[in-house]
């Protein structure tokens, strides 16, 4: 029995250093290993071309996406530049057009009041009413 047990562990451990021995890359010599290893390296190198090639055309995504946005913004901000520039045009040019007004209105008020003015110094000296707290008729109409 303990003749089979020990055949037995002899056939457990030659089939496991099989299986080990099995895993390991077999290279039959120095010119087998080296072309293995450039075949493993060119295609770590056209897997890193790949990536470098998607990571490039994610960059540039994003840079294209970030000059849309800074044009779209530019084109935003001329135009409310645009839009301000010429409500104050219109600003000044209803203020302009305010103060014309009223001037040719003020200018138009005096002219009445100096009209009114006379009416009134000849009336009184018609009538040849003179205030006694007033010498000067003119001191008298002043407003």
């Amino acid at each position: 029995m303990r003749y089979v047990k020990s055949i037995a562990r002899i056939t457990v451990l030659f089939f496991a250093c099989r299986i080990l021995r099995a895993s390991e890359p077999m290279c039959l010599s120095r010119f087998d290993y080296d072309e293995k290893m450039l075949l493993k390296i060119l295609r770590f190198e056209d897997a890193l071309e790949k990536f470098d090639k998607k990571i490039s055309d994610i960059v540039d995504m994003f840079d294209n996406n970030e000059r849309k946005r800074n044009s779209e913004t530019k084109e935003a901000v001329d135009k409310a530049k645009l839009d301000v520039k010429q409500i104050m045009e219109h600003i000044q040019q209803n203020i302009s057009n305010v103060l014309i007004h009223d001037s040719r209105n003020i200018r138009t008020q005096l002219q009445e009041v100096e009209t009114l003015r006379a009416k009134m110094r000849e009336e009184l000296k018609c009538k040849g009413i003179v205030s006694t707290k007033c010498n000067n008729i003119d001191k008298c109409l002043q407003l």
